[in-house]
């Protein structure tokens, strides 16, 4: 598993005659053995951080625009006529279930967690979903 950026340290275990934990600290690539308690404690943390990470996530609205803004002006009706063509061509390269996704969670701003409950599928498949939409969207950006 990686550690994200958001982490000051990387943490992990050796396993031989007898089980080693260990910590680097990312700023000063300073590494130390520590014991079990506080290794416990810090993937305690880094589980409430990862947490913290997700729950952001899934609350956001999705959004074609945090894909396009690096790559389109958005300087009047031309740009908009553009970036419709654009969506329509890339539409067609979807799934019917990315298609549902798409419509729900980026043109209606249904959040991932509300459109998963009421159609009865996991939040990590809408996820995933939207992942390979915005990878698509990319493609058809450049």
């Amino acid at each position: 598993m990686r550690t994200p950026k958001e982490f000051d340290y990387f943490l992990w275990t050796e396993k031989g005659d007898t089980t080693r934990y260990y910590v680097k600290l990312k700023s000063t690539g300073e590494t130390t053995e520590v014991s079990r308690e506080v290794m416990r404690c810090l993937r305690n943390e880094e589980k409430k951080i990862r947490r913290a990470i997700e729950s952001e996530a899934e609350n956001q609205i999705v959004s074609l625009e945090q894909t396009s803004e690096d790559y389109l002006i958005n300087d009047g009706f031309e740009s908009d006529v553009i970036v419709g063509m654009i969506e329509s061509e890339m539409i067609k390269t979807l799934t019917y279930r990315q298609k549902v996704v798409y419509d729900a969670c980026i043109r209606k701003g249904i959040p991932m967690s509300e459109f998963a409950v009421e159609n009865g599928v996991s939040k990590q498949s809408v996820q995933h979903a939207l992942k390979f939409i915005r990878k698509k969207s990319k493609k058809y950006l450049k």
